[in-house]
């Protein structure tokens, strides 16, 4: 199930600190290799850069072209994010680590196709940027896992009878699964089936409003278990 809202609060915290530091790397490359990189203009951008001189348009390229790119590549976490977050347990990898490296890499593969990863002019310049940025984005990787389990806790649904008494939250049957919820979020829980229902049982952070009624909200407040009960009738 996931949680879109916890997914982007962590892309939020950890992307800020990726998005900079990775403009940070743009701009000391470009100012490594200007030299260069005025060169490359004068040859291969004058039509683009018509009108101004080729100092000038570098410093556009500094000044403008790179943080619309950055503005873009932060864009693109967020989406990231919360696709990390709605279907956190479909993506690949065993812990919430191996899962946001696995998105993070996505990430950059769609940064690098829009080519708001990398704003260079001279190869060193992209190598640098490039490998660089491959980096960070292991870092994006691990600081979302993260900040999303900060944000998020795990629930697990447990029926007595499963073959015939069924949990379903949000309308989604959940029975016998372990889902991730945004931390002191409420749902509502209903059980259906063809085995009667006698009530809920809880453990850990999930508080049951109603153990009585079969539907009923419940709230998270930590990692825990909610467990529906039938009865059996002789």
């Amino acid at each position: 199930m996931g949680s879109i809202f916890g997914g982007l609060k962590a892309g939020v915290v950890s992307g800020i600190v990726y998005i900079a530091l990775l403009g940070v790397i743009n701009i000391i490359a470009l100012y490594i290799f200007k030299d260069e990189a005025i060169r490359l203009i004068q040859e291969n951008y004058s039509a683009q850069c018509s009108g101004i001189t080729a100092e000038g348009c570098f410093l556009a390229v500094v000044q403008v072209y790179l943080p619309v790119n950055m503005f873009v590549s932060f864009v693109l976490l967020l989406v990231y994010a919360s696709i990390y977050g709605r279907l956190f347990e479909y993506i690949p990898g065993t812990s919430y680590t191996s899962k946001g490296v696995t998105v993070s890499l996505i990430l950059l593969l769609t940064m690098s196709f829009f080519g708001s990863a990398v704003t260079q002019f001279t190869f060193f310049g992209r190598v640098i940027v490039l490998a660089s940025a491959f980096v960070l984005t292991i870092m994006l990787g691990v600081l979302l896992g993260r900040f999303y389990r900060r944000y998020t806790r795990t629930v697990e649904f447990q029926s007595s009878h499963p073959e015939g008494l069924r949990i379903f939250v949000d309308r989604r049957d959940v029975t016998g699964k372990r889902l991730t919820f945004s931390l002191h979020s409420i749902h509502k829980a209903r059980a259906e089936g063809k085995i009667p229902f006698k009530n809920w049982t809880f453990t850990g952070g999930v508080i049951v409003e109603d153990q009585r009624s079969f539907e009923t909200p419940f709230e998270i407040n930590g990692d825990g278990i909610l467990k529906v009960n039938g009865r059996i009738e002789s």
